[in-house]
């Protein structure tokens, strides 16, 4: 071979070890942050900061390949999502914002493969997340063996000789020294108890599953372009619908809900003090349903997109199209009917965070259902739909965490207490989240004194441990608990609190 030969191989072989560097580097950066400040640490500042370096070192590596701009749009919406574990104190919220980074992250690693994701079909795509798992680990295991061949060619035995005879020489050195300094002395006694509690073996084996994973995703995206993509398999090749049988379903949808909605205007103008044959008056029907409500209009937009996707290719007819839209525009009204009934629960019963979530979700599901209409008018797409709703779910999720609504919650319940007074402190005290201490503790205040002791009681029961929270486990809710419930006095539930004061009635 001649000279250039030699060269081109050798920078060849350069350009890959340069390659499988940085992937590894990246990763255990990864992994090791994941690690210290994830492992048996409260969700806070740590979860963003874990997030962002994923998203720094998957963008980097997409960034290479030219896919970066395919890339960032989901990784932008998983630091929203994680900015809004930093703000929200309830672990509902904190669950579906980590479940929303963790998804979002999935279609940014599919992203990174613009020819993979394009042959994606609908169904693949709900099951992303499992399938990107898979994927990760199987790019993990490829370039870990592609490691292990460069380690073990001549020039790296230098280098693995070198290290095996640095680290003892290094750890020895390390060690006599610690007898003379404090922090090395301080670092070697917490060495000694995590080798003799075993305690480092789980916060182990979770370094190896994050090293894995983030390897296998960043090695993904770094995976060369072959330009190469192939359209998504169309659902119209397997199963079609004819113009009859799409009519004949959504015109007995658009029936029941034309029944419905006569039959409610008809009570308007009925008997107001009891719906007929029921015993119930219409001030307590109307306040019921919301829930069934809100889940008929749901299963109705995904059976309309549903019969859209298996029309034949070529056909897209005027009526079809009329009674799609008089559906949606009927789904509409079942919301706005939805939604007011929270509003009657609410004036009856009080603010909470589960009728909060509730109209999030309803105005979340028309915004979606504008979507859907805007879809019905072009050639329907159940990728771009199913993206720009998943999106504006990611941005309601992050709003409604951002937004202190817990507080907002206690205000509304002792303003409506002010006009009725009734006022729930239990529900203020034991159910809302930490996010809620300062307003609850003002609320308190108000109360006679054995109301105001329980809730004293109850916020020591549960909050306290708020009082400990690392640097890395920071969150704007704890921080703003924990500073009132020093202004409070409270040191922590009584003796009298064995059994849990919250799981007692208040008298």
């Amino acid at each position: 071979m001649t000279t250039a030969s030699f060269t081109q191989a050798d920078m060849s072989t350069a350009t890959q070890r340069a390659l499988l560097g940085r992937l590894w580097v990246s990763s255990a950066l990864v992994a090791g942050l994941s690690t210290a400040i994830l492992w048996n640490a409260n969700p806070g500042i740590n979860w963003l900061l874990c997030v962002v370096a994923a998203s720094i070192a998957l963008l980097v590596s997409a960034v290479a390949e030219g896919t970066g701009s395919r890339v960032a749009p989901p990784l932008a919406l998983a630091v929203l999502a994680a900015v809004g574990v930093v703000f929200a104190a309830s672990e509902p919220l904190h669950v579906l914002s980590i479940l929303a980074g963790l998804i979002l992250l999935a279609i940014a690693i599919a992203r990174a493969n613009p020819e993979r994701y394009a042959r994606a079909r609908v169904i693949e795509l709900i099951a992303l997340p499992a399938v990107v798992f898979v994927t990760c680990v199987a790019e993990a295991t490829r370039r870990a063996t592609e490691t292990v061949r460069e380690l073990t060619n001549d020039r790296a035995v230098p280098f693995i000789r070198g290290a095996v005879l640095t680290l003892p020489i290094a750890g020895l050195f390390a060690l006599l020294l610690s007898s003379v300094d404090p922090t090395l002395a301080a670092w070697r006694d917490e060495l000694e108890r995590l080798l003799s509690t075993w305690h480092f073996v789980p916060r182990l084996i979770f370094f190896g599953v994050v090293l894995v994973l983030s390897l296998g995703a960043v090695g993904y995206a770094a995976r060369p372009s072959t330009g190469i993509a192939r359209a998504p398999a169309d659902p119209r090749q397997f199963v079609q619908l004819g113009e009859t049988e799409r009519l004949m379903v959504l015109s007995a949808i658009a029936g029941v809900f034309t029944l419905f909605l006569t039959l409610q205007v008809s009570y308007l103008f009925g008997d107001v003090a009891r719906v007929q044959g029921s015993g119930v008056s219409y001030a307590e029907w109307a306040r019921r349903g919301f829930g069934e409500l809100t889940i008929v209009a749901t299963l109705c937009a995904g059976v309309i997109m549903g019969l859209a996707l298996l029309a034949p290719a070529t056909t897209r007819r005027r009526r079809i199209l009329i009674v799609e839209l008089i559906v949606l525009g009927e789904t509409q009204v079942l919301l706005h009917s939805a939604f007011r009934r929270v509003l009657l629960y609410e004036d009856a019963y009080g603010f909470t965070t589960t009728r909060l979530y509730a109209q999030a979700y309803m105005l979340v599901v028309a915004a979606s259902l504008i979507l859907l209409a805007h879809e019905l008018l072009r050639r329907p797409s159940a990728r771009r739909l199913l993206g720009r709703a998943g999106a504006l779910a990611v941005i309601a999720l992050a709003g409604v965490s951002m937004w202190n609504h817990e507080s907002w919650i206690v205000r509304q319940n002792v303003a409506r207490h002010a006009e009725t007074g009734k006022l729930d402190l239990r529900y203020l005290a034991c159910d809302l989240s930490a996010r809620a201490v300062p307003e609850v503790l003002q609320a308190a205040s108000r109360e006679q004194e054995g109301l105001r002791a329980r809730a004293h009681t109850a916020i020591g029961e549960r909050f306290m441990w708020v009082m400990d929270d690392a640097w890395y486990e920071w969150n704007a809710g704890r921080s703003r608990a924990r500073d009132a419930i020093g202004s409070a006095g409270i040191v922590g539930p009584g003796p009298d609190t064995a059994t849990g004061i919250c799981s007692r009635e208040w008298s």
